[in-house]
C-alpha cells in the first residue's frame, strides 16, 4: 500500500513540475510580446469636408473611418468629442480644421502623433474618398489614399473608408482581394 502511495506522490510530483515548467515557457512568451509590441501612436481623425454631397454623409464617412482604424488595432484613436472640445476651446473653426498649419496645432494640443483629413465628394456619378495622414512632428502629409466608386450603393460608401483604412496600417495589399471589384 505504501509502495502505491509512493508511487502516487512521485506521479504527481512530476506532474506538478511538468505544469511548472509549461507555465513558465508560456509568461515568458507573454513577457516577450509585451517587450516586442510596438507601441502605438495616438492619431485622431477629423471631420471630413463635404464636396457636393452633403456634410451629414461626410460625417458618416468620417465616423466610420474612426472605427474600422479602431478595429484594427494598430493606433490609439482618440475619441471625436475629445478632439471637438479641443476645438472650440482654441477656437478652430471646422472649416479651417484641414490647413495644414491648423491640423498641426490640434494635433499638438491633443497630443496626437498623426491627424486623419479627408474629403467625400461626388463628382456627376462618382463618390471619391480621399484621406491624408499628417504627421504632427514635421507637419508632412505623410501618407495620402484615395478611392472612388461609380453608382455606390450605401454599403459601398462605407466599403471606401474600410478600404482606405486598412491601406494605412499596411493590409491594403490583402484586403484588395475581399474589394469585390469596386472602385
Amino acid at each position: 500500500m505504501r509502495l502505491i502511495m509512493f508511487g502516487y506522490l512521485c506521479k504527481f510530483a512530476y506532474m506538478k513540475k511538468i505544469i511548472i515548467i509549461v507555465c513558465l515557457i508560456l509568461l515568458s512568451f507573454v513577457f516577450t510580446d509585451i517587450l516586442l509590441a510596438e507601441e502605438k501612436g495616438n492619431v485622431a481623425v477629423l471631420d471630413f469636408s463635404a464636396k457636393n454631397v452633403s456634410k451629414d454623409d461626410a460625417d458618416i464617412i468620417a465616423e466610420f473611418f474612426r472605427s474600422e482604424l479602431i478595429k484594427t488595432g494598430k493606433f490609439n484613436v482618440l475619441t471625436r468629442s475629445h478632439i471637438r472640445k479641443i476645438a472650440d476651446e482654441q477656437r478652430f473653426q471646422s472649416s479651417g480644421m484641414t490647413d495644414v498649419k491648423n491640423v498641426v496645432k490640434i494635433g499638438n494640443l491633443i497630443n496626437a502623433q498623426y491627424v486623419f483629413v479627408g474629403s467625400y465628394s461626388k463628382l456627376d456619378t462618382l463618390f471619391m474618398l480621399n484621406i491624408e495622414m499628417v504627421n504632427i512632428q514635421t507637419s508632412k502629409i505623410e501618407k495620402s489614399e484615395s478611392k472612388s466608386i461609380e453608382n455606390p450603393k450605401p454599403q459601398d460608401k462605407l466599403h471606401l473608408a474600410r478600404y482606405i483604412a486598412y491601406s494605412f496600417t499596411g493590409f491594403g495589399v490583402g484586403y484588395e482581394l475581399f474589394w469585390d471589384g469596386i472602385g
